[in-house]
């Protein structure tokens, strides 16, 4: 076989595994195949090296989305909770300082909910 049939098959079946012990042979057999084969591996092995930081980079950011819509939830929840005690506290006319104090909202959304009432 000649130096360009061996390139050739290498190039063409360095990667199907039913052909392997003919690639080996081509690769033990020429000094610069067996270079272009440990190039080939070592790209290779960066791009699964990409691949998995790509993949733990996009986890990373699905996680920090996540967290952000939970803790948008939980402060959505607190302030619902703040509104419901305050309504409580208008419906026993108490002043509006002290609903402010109680709950920890503006005194302008007191007396917008209060105005709803």
């Amino acid at each position: 076989m000649t130096p360009l049939e061996k390139w050739g098959l290498f190039l063409k079946l360095g990667n199907e595994q039913n052909h392997s012990k003919l690639i080996s042979e081509i690769i033990a057999s020429r000094e610069e195949i067996a270079m272009a084969n440990t190039v080939l591996l070592n790209i290779s092995q960066y791009e699964r090296q990409r691949a998995i930081f790509r993949s733990h980079r996009i986890y990373e950011r699905d996680q920090e989305h996540n967290l952000a819509i939970e803790r948008q939830e939980k402060e959505a929840a607190v302030r619902e909770e703040r509104m419901t005690f305050a309504k409580r506290l208008l419906n026993r006319n108490r002043p509006l300082d002290e609903i402010a104090e109680d709950t920890g909202l503006l005194k302008s959304e007191i007396e917008k909910l209060r105005a709803k009432l």
